[in-house]
């Protein structure tokens, strides 16, 4: 299970990580904001971080729609 602290390798891969991982989908939404505003998270612009939130938020719609917003922040 991911941490709640995001790893240098969550970091360092973002785009693989929150296309590719199911970990990613399945993160609290403490954990997913700590990755999602991370000041180090490597990505070339914030569109990747917006798809990542839209992603998160649709995997699990009526448990996570009240949090769009925090979402939203992060980018």
């Amino acid at each position: 299970m991911l941490n709640l602290m995001p790893s240098s390798y969550l970091l360092s891969h973002f785009a693989d990580v929150v296309t590719k991982s199911e970990e990613f989908l399945e993160m609290s939404l403490e954990s997913a904001l700590a990755l999602l505003n991370h000041d180090r998270i490597n990505v070339r612009n914030e569109e990747l971080v917006w798809e990542a939130g839209v992603r998160w938020i649709e995997h699990m719609p009526a448990e996570r729609k009240g949090h769009v917003d925090d979402i939203m922040r992060c980018v």
